[in-house]
């Protein structure tokens, strides 16, 4: 949780880590989405890393846990209001790495293939991006 009187270490300490933007980013495409979907998302990641993220994600209101209490046990994750608020500052730093990285293709392209395994529509994606630069390089990508 964050409780540091700087707003920019705040909002750093939610974002910063190995997993912590690429578990909200397919949160994102997703909009609800169970444990073991998402871990299949994030190759490499542990069931105790992504429970303990999570977890965490939940305690600082990123995250909403929705628990159907069923049997087998049912449990999905979305992004709160809190969340989707981080989402342009994803879109900032997709737009500082095309700006001043070579390598922004690949990262586009690591994007286009993940909308493909998300079944997500072209449309269901643009939607979350605000940044009409950021919309026409994806789609143009599509287009390939």
């Amino acid at each position: 949780m964050t409780n540091n009187s700087n707003p920019i270490q705040n909002a750093l300490t939610i974002i910063s880590g190995k997993w912590r933007t690429q578990i909200i980013w397919q949160l994102a495409l997703a909009k609800t989405i169970r444990f073991n979907k998402l871990k299949s998302l994030l190759p490499g990641i542990s069931d105790t890393m992504l429970s303990q993220t999570l977890s965490s994600f939940e305690q600082e209101d990123i995250i909403h846990r929705h628990d159907y209490q069923e049997m087998p046990p049912k449990v999905e994750y979305s992004l709160t209001k809190k969340g989707k608020e981080l989402l342009p500052i994803l879109h900032a730093l997709i737009k500082f790495s095309e700006d001043n990285d070579q390598k922004s293709d690949e990262f586009y392209q690591i994007l286009v293939n993940e909308l493909a395994l998300s079944k997500l529509s072209p449309n269901d994606f643009e939607s979350l991006i605000s940044d009409p630069d950021l919309k026409e390089r994806i789609a143009n990508l599509l287009k390939k």
